[in-house]
């Protein structure tokens, strides 16, 4: 999370737009926060499989990523 929050001040600080997660952080596998970090995806294995929430996470931010992308293009 420390990594996240300090790669998005360094973007800000240089004009990049970032784009994180827009669902607040809890359990419930339908919101597919687990970990609740909003200002990107992170992830956690204690097996070195990755959890099916962490997934849904990661499409739904390179969805989110998508759709902001489109908002810049003319």
């Amino acid at each position: 999370m420390n990594t996240l929050q300090y790669m998005q001040v360094f973007a800000n600080q240089h004009g990049m737009c970032w784009v994180g997660l827009d669902i607040p952080g809890n359990y419930d596998p339908e919101m597919c926060n687990r970990l609740g970090a909003p200002s990107g995806l992170i992830a956690h294995s204690t097996d070195g499989v990755l959890n099916e929430t962490d997934l849904l996470a990661a499409r739904y931010l390179g969805q989110r990523v998508a759709q902001v992308s489109k908002k810049f293009t003319v």
